[in-house]
C-alpha cells in the first residue's frame, strides 16, 4: 500500500514484483526480516540483507550504481508500514532491532534507496541514515541513504 508502484500489467509481473523486494529477502535471508502484528492485524516489516553484492543485481539491477559504497554500508534494509500505522512508532522499533541483527553480524554500516522526492526521507534521516547520493538508473533518480554504525 505504501509502494510507489501500485498497478501491475499482469499478475505474474505483480507476482515478480513481489519477490523482488520481498520473497527474495524472506528466502535467502530469514533472520534479517522482521515483522509486527497486533492482535493478528499486519502492521508492517523490515527485512534485508547483511551484506550486498552481485548476487542482488539479478533481482535488483539499479542497486549496482552504487557498488562502490556497499563496503562501507553493506547491509541492505526494506521497510513498508501498512499507513494506519505509520507515525506510531513502530517503524523506529523495526529498524532498531533490524540494526541490532545487522551489527551483530558484523556489517560496518546499512543502507536504504529511496525516491529522490519521496516522504519516507525524513524518516530515514531521523533513524541517523545521514549519508546522501543520488545516481540515477535508466534516466530516473534514486536515493542511496547509509547509516555508519
Amino acid at each position: 500500500m505504501t509502494s510507489s508502484v501500485r498497478e501491475f500489467s499482469s499478475d505474474e509481473a505483480r507476482a515478480k514484483f513481489v519477490y523482488k523486494y520481498f520473497g527474495f529477502y524472506h528466502e535467502k535471508f530469514a533472520d534479517f526480516c522482521w515483522f509486527a502484528q497486533k492482535e493478528g492485524k499486519s502492521l508492517g516489516y523490515c527485512l534485508g540483507a547483511p551484506m550486498t553484492d552481485s548476487s542482488f543485481f539479478v533481482y535488483q539491477p539499479h542497486l549496482e550504481v552504487f557498488n562502490d559504497l556497499y563496503e562501507v554500508f553493506p547491509a541492505h534494509l526494506h521497510i513498508n508500514l501498512h499507513p494506519d500505522s505509520q507515525g506510531l512508532g513502530i517503524g523506529k522499533l523495526l529498524v532498531e532491532k533490524w540494526e541490532e541483527v545487522a551489527r551483530a553480524s558484523g556489517a560496518l554500516g546499512m543502507h536504504i534507496m529511496t525516491g529522490v522526492d519521496a516522504r519516507n526521507k525524513s524518516f530515514y534521516l531521523r533513524q541517523g541514515f545521514t549519508t546522501e547520493v543520488v545516481r540515477n538508473y535508466k534516466g530516473n533518480p534514486i536515493l542511496f541513504m547509509g547509516k555508519n554504525f
